[in-house]
């Protein structure tokens, strides 16, 4: 009887391990699930943060791709108004020098006036002191 007792204890207590170690092992399970959710929120949570950047970045770039068009319109028309500036300057010394060609060739035809009117003078005078001579002669 007592070795009866002895067994039955024993099973009792080897039921009694068994049930531990199934607490123990359905404990290590959960652990486990807690640790691999916990594993799965953070790569969630890491997977949005990327997202967050990645979105903040195209922001980013398509802000920066803004300003990259706006500045190349300005250049394109810094770029035009000093092209008319140079048209301008081109025409305003085209004028000029026209202006002094013009004042140039008045001048010439103004020496080439004089220039005849004193020859015309000196001719005239020519005959003058010749009909004096003459009239001296006769």
């Amino acid at each position: 009887l007592k070795v009866d007792a002895e067994e039955h204890l024993e099973a009792k207590r080897l039921s009694a391990q068994e049930e531990l170690l199934k607490k123990e092992e359905e404990a290590l399970v959960a652990k486990e699930a807690k640790v691999e959710t916990e594993r799965l929120e953070e790569e969630q949570i890491g997977r949005k943060e990327q997202e967050q950047q990645l979105a903040e970045a195209k922001e980013r770039l398509a802000e920066e791709e803004r300003r990259a068009e706006e500045l190349r319109l300005e250049a394109e028309e810094a770029k035009r108004r000093e092209a008319e500036r140079i048209e301008a300057e081109r025409l305003e010394t085209e004028r000029l020098e026209a202006e002094e060609e013009e004042r140039l060739e008045a001048k010439r035809l103004s020496t080439e006036l004089l220039k005849k009117e004193k020859e015309a003078l000196a001719a005239k005078e020519v005959k003058v002191e010749t009909k004096r001579l003459e009239k001296e002669q006769i």
